[in-house]
């Protein structure tokens, strides 16, 4: 017997609050009958069915510390500066040493508004 393709969905949010990329990991698990690695920040809970599904499994990024209001103030560009980097090395660590090697990567970043 083969071994069995692997797929991961990285999301650069809260995965609870994004039912399309939920959607193609059921999807990828479902009918293409892959494992699923779904790497995302943690907040509002996902869906049942990708809670329970075998061969799903999520893998939580630790959300971007939070600083005190005048401090943030103060630190702000810097964090903005800092904030993709620590962002990168986050995902390779997810990416390259904590799952198995994926044969196909689907990632979503939020649209951010200014």
């Amino acid at each position: 017997m083969g071994r069995r393709g692997r797929a991961c969905v990285v999301v650069l949010g809260d995965l609870g609050c994004s039912p399309r990329m939920q959607y193609h990991a059921f999807s990828l698990s479902r009918q293409m009958s892959l494992q699923v690695d779904i790497v995302a920040y943690g907040g509002s809970k996902p869906r049942d069915s990708i809670l329970k599904h075998p061969s799903i499994h999520i893998h939580t990024m630790t959300q971007w510390p939070t600083a005190p209001r005048g401090l943030l103030k103060l630190l702000q560009p810097m964090l903005l500066l800092l904030k993709p980097f620590i962002q990168f090395f986050v995902l390779l660590w997810f990416l390259c040493v904590k799952i198995s090697s994926p044969d196909i990567v689907k990632v979503q970043s939020p649209i951010v508004s200014t």
